[in-house]
């Protein structure tokens, strides 16, 4: 787990699912609390976005985050994606952590 003083973002995390054959909706997986960075003009090229609407999240390992699921953070009330690749599971001694890539 990273240090809790670090997470300043309350965030709830929506995924697609299938509600019939031909119907699909929105639903809650789970909230959670991260960091939320600004992302670097060089990172922001990397993933073909635009500077500015491109952040990095910082979360604890044990959370279910996809690419293409929503984040809604609930402060602000911005919602972002989770961009294609941009899910990475870091290990740094006896720290894990996620590394995610939103676009807003």
């Amino acid at each position: 787990m990273i240090f809790q003083h670090l997470l300043t973002h309350q965030i709830i995390i929506s995924r697609m699912t299938a509600l019939t054959s031909n119907k699909i909706a929105m639903s809650t997986v789970t909230a959670a609390y991260v960091e939320i960075q600004p992302l670097s003009a060089e990172k922001t090229a990397l993933f073909g976005g635009t500077y500015g609407k491109m952040y990095v999240i910082y979360a604890d390992a044990g959370i279910d985050i996809k690419e293409g699921d929503k984040i809604k953070d609930v402060d602000s009330g911005d919602i972002f994606t989770v961009a294609k690749g941009g899910t990475t599971k870091y290990s740094q001694g006896s720290i894990e952590f996620l590394k995610v890539i939103i676009t807003k």
